[in-house]
């Protein structure tokens, strides 16, 4: 039997496949004929947990759950409710020809996978406001704050912080959609690949303008230069690499998902191509009956 390992990094703001908007909503289930049992995730509800059966009144918690679930048998689906995943998650299940497994938003719903997590910690103001401020972080500023362990696990990849002294921030995201530019080396750069990305400027901390950041791995901190001060927007670090792979799978629909902040700028689920013919991955995949619809890799820089 034919077999698919595929892994879809974050890159490239393209809609891969066909629109799904109609009587199930934007990116809903759309007229995929759904033969099986309907399983639910959903991780805003207060009931939500992976020791659940996945239905709707007590839905799994995780799309990981989801993706390897036993249960899931041909012709099944997984609605996910709204809201914003922070996982790296992996699809290992297959249907069978005519009765593919779906993944899809619940009618109405937005999902996104992210590959970074939120910063809720305290800033602390290093450079003060040149002149005198009306109010605090008038001006622009550097901000340092130190973050915890939680930025330094990847799932996808146990051993890309083992070693503390190498450790870097990749991307740092302001307001979920603007990335700033790293100092120094590291980060998701790779001159030789020609990915798009945002070139590292400087040396080191005193390199620090606007509208960049600076990663100390003695000291486990980010430093950030912005117009204000950072506590004012949502930031953003990239930490998982692998946001979303499909893994030795077939018979498979993967349909509305938004994909955001991998950490690394890696070949891109649109971008990649079979290393023979160079045939597009989403015809590729169509000879192993694993479907890609309206699914969006969101490239913020």
């Amino acid at each position: 039997m034919l077999r698919a390992t595929v892994t879809a990094f974050w890159l490239g703001s393209l809609v891969l496949g066909i629109s799904c908007t109609g009587m199930n909503g934007p990116g809903g289930p759309g007229s995929l004929p759904i033969t099986g049992k309907i399983y639910y995730v959903d991780n805003g509800s207060a009931a939500a947990s992976d020791a659940n059966p996945g239905t709707e009144a007590k839905p799994w918690k995780t799309l990981n759950r989801a993706g390897s679930a036993k249960e899931l048998k041909p012709g099944d689906a997984v609605f996910i409710k709204s809201g914003v995943y922070r996982e790296s998650v992996k699809i290992t299940v297959s249907g069978e020809p005519g009765r593919p497994i779906l993944f899809a938003p619940a009618p109405y719903a937005k999902v996104v996978i992210k590959g970074s997590e939120l910063i809720k910690g305290e800033w602390t103001q290093v450079s003060e406001d040149p002149g005198k401020a009306i109010y605090p972080g008038q001006f622009s500023n550097i901000w340092k704050i130190k973050l915890g362990e939680e930025f330094f696990t990847d799932p996808s990849n146990p051993g890309a912080f083992a070693d503390k002294s190498k450790r870097n921030t990749a991307q740092v995201i302001v307001g979920d959609a603007h990335p700033l530019t790293a100092i120094g080396p590291g980060g998701a750069f790779y001159p030789d690949k020609g990915w798009c990305a945002l070139e590292p400027i400087g040396k080191g901390l005193e390199d620090v303008r606007t509208g960049t950041f600076f990663s100390d791995p003695k000291e486990q901190a980010l430093y950030v230069k912005v117009s204000g001060a950072p506590s004012w927007f949502s930031m953003e670090v990239s930490v998982r690499g692998d946001v979303l792979q499909i893994s030795k799978c077939h018979d498979l629909v993967v349909r509305g998902l938004e994909v955001r902040h991998c950490r690394g700028n890696l070949a891109g689920m649109g971008l990649y191509r079979k290393s023979l013919g160079m045939e597009p991955l989403a015809d590729y995949l169509k000879h192993f009956g694993v479907s890609i619809e309206n699914v969006q890799f969101i490239e913020d820089d």
